[in-house]
């Protein structure tokens, strides 16, 4: 009930951003929810309480998302804070239970709804070695060659599945497939991102530009804001790979890359 009630208030506070009273009611429901889930899932996990763990997991996960304002110099890709980074990180908790719950989980009223989440032409288990089926332009910013494993490297898996996104309608109705690729991100390709390596950063961004398109009141502000940040991050980069494929998402967010306003005022002076 504390979740269901902070998550509420919550969406309120967007709406009516000086109302003290929510903010004050926010603060205290969201405590409640983050003492008793944590205490929850640490210590009684079963088939009876899976339900309202994957609920509340959801709307932690959804509040963690939400930043309030547009702000790309708050990303975490201009600090040193590796919780700057718990947006995304926290996301990875509804896997934590269903690896704990998978045998109870046709018993789930949530049953329904993940498996509807699942796209017959999308493979999110797609671990195959080596280069086919991928942008040969990102696999070669990933140093990705045939030889290559999810194993050995940890872009690979996040850009097969970043791969199978593509083709998807850019718009709200594509959300249920997207939203799969954060939950799925596993530790390497963290540390990748903590470490600010470009690589990671670039499949990062993609996401970020088709996260976009969604228009969703707790996310379009966090996906603009990241996807900003990381092409203002990398828009002095000297490899000119890195420059070429930060133009898509640099046009889902609607940032003007620096090497691309260069070459405006040249096409101005012509």
């Amino acid at each position: 009930m504390h979740a269901i009630i902070a998550s509420a208030t919550t969406h309120l506070c967007t709406l009516l951003p000086d109302n003290k009273a929510y903010r004050l009611a926010e603060a205290y429901h969201w405590q409640q929810t983050i003492n008793q889930y944590s205490t929850e899932v640490s210590t009684n996990i079963t088939r009876e309480n899976m339900d309202k763990l994957y609920s509340v997991c959801l709307m932690i996960s959804m509040h963690s998302f939400i930043q309030e304002t547009f702000n790309p110099h708050a990303s975490f890709v201009f600090t040193t804070d590796p919780t700057a980074l718990n947006w995304l990180r926290l996301q990875g908790g509804l896997r934590y239970l269903l690896a704990r719950t998978c045998r109870w989980l046709p018993q789930s009223m949530w049953w329904t709804v993940f498996m509807a989440s699942r796209d017959p032409s999308m493979d999110f288990e797609d671990k195959r070695p080596g280069r086919v089926g991928l942008d040969p332009d990102l696999a070669d910013l990933c140093g990705i060659t045939e030889a290559s494993t999810v194993e050995g490297n940890a872009c690979l898996w996040p850009l097969r599945m970043l791969m199978g996104l593509l083709p998807f309608e850019r718009g709200p109705a594509s959300f249920r497939v997207y939203n799969t690729w954060m939950g799925r991100l596993e530790g390497p390709f963290y540390e990748c991102l903590l470490r600010k390596e470009p690589p990671a950063l670039v499949l990062l961004a993609w996401w970020l530009g088709l996260m976009c398109y969604v228009e969703e009141w707790w996310v379009e502000m966090r996906v603009r804001s990241e996807c900003t940040a990381i092409c203002m991050f990398l828009e002095d980069s000297c490899d000119p790979l890195v420059l070429r494929l930060l133009e898509f998402p640099a046009s889902c967010c609607g940032y003007l890359l620096r090497h691309e306003q260069e070459r405006t005022r040249v096409l101005e002076l012509e």
